[in-house]
């Protein structure tokens, strides 16, 4: 999960004046959603097959955030039930805890936007986005790398019973040619009472080694400023997981680029820099479904 820095809507806690002769500087203590979720442990009776995003949904009902259009969730995993802190509830916790504990298993992304929408993004979200805008030698500071820190090759993932929390069956996945590169790495164990089958329990290891096997190559302090409209509209319109393409004719350097964490910055002569982190776009590209009925002519061969 994740908080976006920088421009949001949220709330003044408290304030403090401290003078100095004849001017001052006045502190505020801004809170967002995610404060509120964190004093809040909502109890939320069974809701039978939903998706994590309505179950993310029913969290923030649960919590007095009820306005529908402060939302922007997805749908993400298909869940068998949710239920949270009542008599054999399948989760525990604040609300925090509660939407982490279904990120873990669905491995999507939490975050209030600068809007002030709490909003929630699927694991597949990035795979299907295109680049939203080209920055051509608009921006400073960035700084490419190799990060092997990140990459790990073993990966186990525990299906937890729902209301004992017992181990009810551990996948792993591990890669050999990842060991004999940089020896064992684990990923911290993912346990969740969200995975109902086998198969699934295999199928999310291998997903997971498969997204973080290989070395990062992450982007660091690309900047833009807002010494034009364009990106004076980007630094204040652009979001966690969004997709640039961003390109430097004096380095020869481009790519597209998601946007995994930022920040805004005034400064007192009404200066904004926005300051992003930035990881390389996977050149996959998931194939998404609908659902049909094959009873009629619907294929010619």
């Amino acid at each position: 999960m994740s908080a976006r820095s920088g421009c949001s809507t949220g709330g003044c806690r408290n304030f403090a004046w401290q003078p100095s002769g004849r001017r001052g500087i006045t502190r505020l203590n801004c809170v967002d959603l995610f404060y509120w979720l964190q004093r809040a442990t909502p109890v939320i009776a069974s809701t039978g097959p939903t998706t994590t995003g309505a179950a993310i949904g029913k969290i923030l009902d649960a919590i007095g955030a009820t306005d529908i259009g402060m939302r922007d969730l997805g749908n993400g995993d298909n869940l068998t039930d949710f239920s949270a802190n009542g008599v054999g509830a399948i989760a525990t916790g604040n609300g925090l805890e509660l939407i982490q504990g279904l990120l873990e298993s669905e491995r999507g992304v939490f975050f209030i936007a600068g809007t002030g929408k709490a909003t929630y993004r699927s694991r597949i979200d990035r795979l299907t986005r295109t680049s939203a805008h080209t920055f051509a030698d608009t921006f400073t500071g960035a700084e490419p790398g190799v990060d092997w820190n990140q990459a790990f090759t073993r990966v186990t993932v525990q299906q937890l019973d729902p209301v004992t929390r017992a181990v009810l069956y551990t996948a792993q996945a591990i890669s050999s040619t990842g060991i004999a590169k940089q020896g064992f790495n684990d990923l911290p164990t993912i346990s969740t009472p969200y995975l109902t089958t086998n198969a699934q329990t295999d199928a999310l290891a291998t997903w997971v080694l498969s997204q973080n096997v290989s070395a990062k190559p992450p982007t660091r302090d690309f900047t833009i400023d807002n010494r034009t409209s364009d990106l004076l509209t980007q630094a204040l319109t652009r979001e966690l997981v969004d997709r640039i393409t961003a390109t430097e004719s004096r380095g020869g350097s481009s790519g597209d680029y998601h946007i995994d964490s930022l920040s805004q910055v005034i400064d007192a002569k009404g200066g904004l820099t926005a300051t992003y982190l930035l990881s390389k776009a996977s050149t996959l590209q998931a194939a998404v479904f609908d659902s049909g009925l094959f009873d009629t002519a619907q294929f010619v061969l």
